[in-house]
């Protein structure tokens, strides 16, 4: 490392982040541009080799805790028939799916969950088949998506209890 002090990941934490997704200042990209961390990448992070970003996960949390819905109620997607997900979500490979095929189901929900803005969540994304895909859904998705998504909806971590129980 340059500063001499070699860097090493940070101990396991969960997302923290509120559901208005801001973070603590001393994780947040303008107090590591402020440090000379990040470039000016129109606020998304960069990790350099010179200087890693020690926090990545809590700047993940809170891009996602961003997008979150203000309720799962909102979310009105369709439970059955076909999905063709916009290029802003998937611009390459699949973007058409079946919800009636359990496979097919689980792919759209980790796609929109991973890559779709908040209008994307609420609009392609089912309430009740969230819930009771997320058992499986939540070992497929990244660990900042699923803590944040468990964090702001505590029904979604009772589905998971009920499941295993």
């Amino acid at each position: 490392m340059s500063d001499g002090v070699p860097w090493s990941p940070p101990a396991k934490t969960t997302c923290s982040a509120p559901v208005d997704g801001r973070v603590n200042d001393s994780n947040s990209g303008a107090a590591w541009k402020a440090r000379g961390r990040l470039g000016d990448t129109g606020g998304m992070s960069v990790q350099s080799p010179s200087f890693p970003v020690q926090n990545a996960f809590a700047l993940l949390c809170a891009q996602y805790a961003q997008r979150l819905p203000a309720l799962l109620e909102d979310l009105t997607g369709p439970a059955r028939g076909t999905v063709d997900l916009p290029l802003h979500v998937v611009w390459s490979g699949r973007r058409s799916y079946g919800l009636e095929q359990p496979r097919s189901r689980m792919s759209l929900y980790r796609t929109v969950l991973a890559e779709g803005q908040r209008q994307d969540l609420i609009d392609f994304l089912n309430r009740d088949l969230l819930i009771a895909q997320w058992p499986v859904l939540r070992t497929l998705i990244s660990r900042p998506i699923r803590d944040v998504w468990e964090s702001a909806f505590p029904e979604l971590a009772a589905a998971t209890a009920a499941t295993a129980a």
